[in-house]
């Protein structure tokens, strides 16, 4: 008899320790934030392939260290556009109070980002935001403006003689290859002298661009300049130059980077120049928390790029 009593007693008690860690494994599911932890900001980037998208990241870290009560949660979405939708949809379900997005599509985005908005998370889309239409804030640097200044820079450097140019995209999907190329292009034209005969894809890439440029070299009308969208494309085309004993002008896109690729580039006269190319995470932290603190921010931010030269590289902040 008593083995059976203690065998009810055991067995209920095994009953309650189960309950309750049932009990605390949903409550945990349903309370993300750590002691301490006052806000959770999610970062949904495109893929961590490019410099810039590195830049990014460190940014968003070193000016969240600022604020000890937030944590900040990442995902890389490996230029996959179903990825970054589950993504948003993985830091949705850890209860962030603000998502920031680099669209890798912003078509496909459009719908998800406009209900999250609308369900009273505040959203900030670094970069393009022309294919979403329902956002808190939009950070970003027009990039037709970057390529029109490439432009209209190349064609200072070559003057009335003239010549041929190469322009490298770094990828034909992209938003921001799209409206650099359409700056530039439109530039370009403003001096006869000045022809854009080619143009390829380096996909971002300083080994892709040093593949295919080679191909470039070849033809004829020789290359007189180089306009790379990036400061790794311009590196690599500048390295398969030197290599053939071609001597042109490099100009590339970027500077932000935590080696400063670009700048370096520019300081030893390897590129004649870059254009910063400014990521937007200081600002994006900065105005989340303004956000969640209810204070009033302007629904668009653009930030200035800045042609750096070996004329001015010392000045001012860029080092």
């Amino acid at each position: 008899m008593w083995k059976n009593k203690y065998f009810k007693v055991f067995a209920a008690a095994c009953i309650l320790a189960a309950a309750l860690i049932i009990y605390l494994n949903i409550y945990r599911s349903l309370d993300y934030k750590e002691e301490g932890i006052r806000y959770i900001i999610g970062v949904s980037q495109p893929d961590l392939l490019s410099p810039w998208q590195l830049a990014l990241n460190e940014e968003i870290k070193k000016e969240a260290e600022k604020y000890p009560d937030i944590k900040v949660i990442f995902s890389d979405a490996g230029s996959d556009e179903i990825k970054q939708k589950r993504d948003i949809e993985n830091m949705l379900e850890q209860k962030i109070d603000v998502l920031i997005v680099v669209p890798y599509n912003g078509k496909y985005l459009d719908g998800t980002i406009s209900n999250i908005n609308k369900d009273g998370i505040p959203v900030i889309v670094l970069e393009d935001s022309s294919e979403i239409e329902d956002y808190t804030v939009n950070i970003y640097c027009d990039n037709y403006k970057i390529g029109r200044e490439a432009g209209k820079y190349i064609c200072e450097l070559l003057g009335e003689k003239g010549g041929t140019v190469l322009e490298i995209l770094g990828d034909p999907d992209s938003p921001v290859s799209m409206k650099r190329r359409k700056g530039f292009s439109e530039a370009i034209k403003e001096n006869p002298a000045v022809n854009l005969e080619y143009v390829m894809l380096g996909y971002w890439s300083r080994d892709k661009t040093e593949e295919r440029v080679m191909e470039i070299y070849k033809k004829q009308p020789a290359v007189d300049a180089v306009f790379a969208h990036n400061d790794d494309m311009a590196i690599g085309a500048w390295r398969i130059a030197t290599y053939e004993d071609i001597n042109a002008i490099f100009i590339g896109v970027g500077g932000t980077d935590r080696k400063k690729t670009g700048l370096k580039a520019v300081e030893n006269g390897i590129l004649n120049a870059t254009f910063i190319y400014p990521t937007g995470g200081s600002e994006a932290i900065e105005n989340a928390i303004k956000i969640l603190e209810g204070q009033h921010v302007p629904k668009i931010i653009e930030l200035p790029a800045m042609r750096v030269t070996k004329d001015n590289i010392y000045s001012g902040n860029i080092y």
